[in-house]
């Protein structure tokens, strides 16, 4: 069973800021006493919580916490909508795929939560597995209907994994079918780009070999032959030019 956690709550907000957090004491509140219950798994003090009153935002805290009872006493017994958004728009998933473990996260799939989500334009559900480099948990979002080239704002999963450097990750979403030349309108980034940016050179590799055009860039960037060429990778440089990067390529 988890230990207590120090709980927060949104304070009023200027209409063009994010809102701030206020650190608040768990006595002083029921509703912030119940989500500390629900996320380390104490079923028992959750019960005795006026559940029907407080209970808004108690599924986000058990996914979190990866406290299975609650979320089955939640989903079950209370009939909680799985995929219930708390303040900031996000669902329970989202929370167990961060922190609430594969576990949590196939519960929450069985019980109808949306593995294709993008209600949260930067991070969809596929999109927060690739972050954090999670290839179980992309493997299982994938077989539950998660799209593999679904973009935001933010581009792919693929791109998403590749600019934080998950190898791992990024040869799933290519295994899977993930398009290595996908941009979006608002990311002209594609994952190869993405990946020399944070010199993922293993990504490279990984994309190049899976097609990825080494002459594919943005309006007005260096291309990746020249990204590369800064950081004096040579074997680097050589896999680009097998895969047909254009050694006179002109910023343009």
């Amino acid at each position: 069973m988890r230990s207590d956690i120090s709980l927060s709550f949104p304070q009023e907000e200027n209409k063009e800021t994010k809102p701030s957090k206020t650190k608040i004491s768990l006595s002083l509140n029921p509703y912030f006493e119940l989500l500390n219950a629900a996320y380390t798994g104490n079923l028992d003090r959750f019960k005795s919580k006026k559940t029907n009153r407080y209970g808004s935002g108690s599924l986000h805290a058990a996914a979190k916490g990866g406290s299975l009872n609650v979320c089955e006493y939640l989903l079950d017994t209370l009939k909680f909508d799985v995929d219930a958004k708390d303040y900031y728009a996000i669902t329970p998933l989202y929370h167990a795929i961060f922190e609430g473990g594969l576990d949590t996260v196939r519960y929450l799939l069985e019980k109808g939560a949306n593995a294709d989500s993008l209600e949260d334009e930067v991070f969809p559900p596929l999109h927060s597995a690739a972050r954090i480099g999670d290839t179980k948990m992309i493997t299982l979002l994938l077989s539950r209907g998660a799209r593999v080239d679904v973009a935001t704002r933010e581009g792919t999963a693929l791109r998403e994994a590749a600019c934080n450097g998950q190898r791992d990750a990024v040869k799933v979403l290519l295994d899977h079918g993930a398009n290595p030349n996908l941009a979006t309108r608002e990311c002209m980034h594609r994952p190869l780009i993405s990946a020399i940016s944070v010199k993922s050179w293993e990504c490279v590799e990984l994309l190049l070999q899976a097609g990825a055009d080494p002459n594919a860039v943005p309006h007005g960037h260096s291309s990746p032959l020249a990204l590369v060429a800064e950081d004096g990778r040579v074997d680097v440089i050589k896999l680009l030019l097998e895969a047909g990067a254009d050694p006179n390529y002109k910023t343009n």
